[in-house]
């Protein structure tokens, strides 16, 4: 990651002077951009880049460790075309890769994106923003459901649990959520 953006002259902060937030973003995915536009806040900017997403299969262990080793070679160029706009904040719009490894997958994960956009702007991962709710909360225990393939869950749920010894904290449930069911009750 030496691909390190450097500007000459400070944008106008005509449009986002509360903030700019530069969202980091898979190309394959189809609901964060959609989802930060739903709750944009007064006199903040959301601008979307995108990692490309060569291998989108995520159906085994082999084929999730193919899918992160290859976004690990193409978040740099997202990050190095969001510095453009001169953002004031970087939000982490995806899951798999701030969670492997656990906390201290997270840390390295986190050090390899302050090479790139350094110390001054603002930084979230999904890691990041779980502990800080759950820091929030008081919670002492977190549930995750499974919105990617089994085996890659396992592999970032098991490295959370690992933590849990560390970090009471960091104990993650290895329940499967029940489903809810479709039908609702009508008030009489």
């Amino acid at each position: 990651m030496d691909q390190a953006v450097k500007l000459t002259k400070a944008q106008e902060p005509w449009i986002g002077a509360r903030g700019r937030i530069g969202v980091i973003i898979p190309s394959t995915n189809i609901g964060v951009e959609y989802d930060c536009q739903r709750i944009i806040p007064p006199g903040v900017t959301w601008h979307f880049a995108r990692f490309f997403v060569a291998q989108p299969d995520l159906s085994s262990d082999n084929m999730f460790l193919a899918f992160i080793e290859e976004i690990r070679k193409t978040i740099p160029d997202a990050l190095r075309d969001i510095m453009t706009c001169e953002p004031s904040y970087i939000m982490m719009g995806m899951s798999a890769e701030t969670f492997w490894g656990g906390l201290e997958g997270n840390a390295e994960f986190e050090t390899r994106l302050r090479e790139l956009i350094g110390p001054a702007i603002g930084l979230t991962s999904g890691a990041a923003a779980l502990k800080a709710a759950l820091d929030a909360f008081g919670a002492k225990t977190w549930r995750r459901s499974r919105p990617i393939s089994r085996s890659a869950t396992s592999r970032c749920g098991a490295s959370w649990r690992s933590q849990a010894t560390a970090s009471p904290m960091w104990s993650a449930s290895n329940a499967t959520p029940r489903p809810r069911s479709r039908t609702r009750r009508r008030a009489r």
